[in-house]
């Protein structure tokens, strides 16, 4: 009974039945349904092991999986704060002949980037952790494929550092004195 039960882990998926099948010299057909009696006659459940086998690796890429479903909804709705900028009172000239300074113009700048450096290093670490799994095998192509998500990432470290480098020691990032 405990091998039934691990091949009705919903972590099973049609990837790990054609592997488990070709383990055992079958075919796997995706359109045919998996019934107890299919399995008996393929003598599945006389394999304990190899059933063990498939389907902690399929526990295994699904918790990967949902991790990484994770970050990725974690990162759709983060964003930057964007403050308006105020230059001080002795910077203010007139630029243009209405007599307009540019402070008068609309400004902004980045605000505190702490947080979302924080939630960066956060996941960049869960990321690297997930990918040293030896489960990590499907999730690294889905990482590879995942064009809008990799090219988004790396630009975003390199803004949160290039920010928190001009800012410097100041106390509030995006106040400018």
């Amino acid at each position: 009974m405990p091998t039934v039960t691990e091949l009705g882990n919903r972590a099973m998926r049609p990837i790990h039945w054609k592997r488990l099948f070709t383990e055992l010299g079958h075919t796997y057909y995706a359109d045919e349904p998996i019934t107890l009696k299919r399995l008996r006659q393929l003598q599945v459940l006389d394999r304990k092991e190899l059933v063990a086998q498939v389907c902690e690796h399929a526990i295994g890429e699904h918790a990967l999986e949902t991790a990484f479903d994770k970050v990725r909804k974690a990162w759709e709705s983060q964003a930057f704060l964007v403050v308006p900028h105020k230059q001080p009172q002795a910077t203010k000239r007139p630029t243009a002949a209405d007599g307009k300074s540019a402070a008068d113009a609309e400004m902004y700048i980045l605000g505190d980037v702490e947080e979302v450096t924080v939630l960066l290093e956060e996941h960049q670490t869960s990321l690297q952790t997930l990918l040293g799994s030896r489960f990590a095998g499907p999730l690294l192509i889905e990482v590879r494929i995942d064009h809008k998500f990799n090219t988004r990432v790396y630009p975003l470290k390199l803004t949160c550092d290039n920010v928190l480098t001009v800012y410097g020691n100041r106390s509030k990032p995006g106040c400018c004195v």
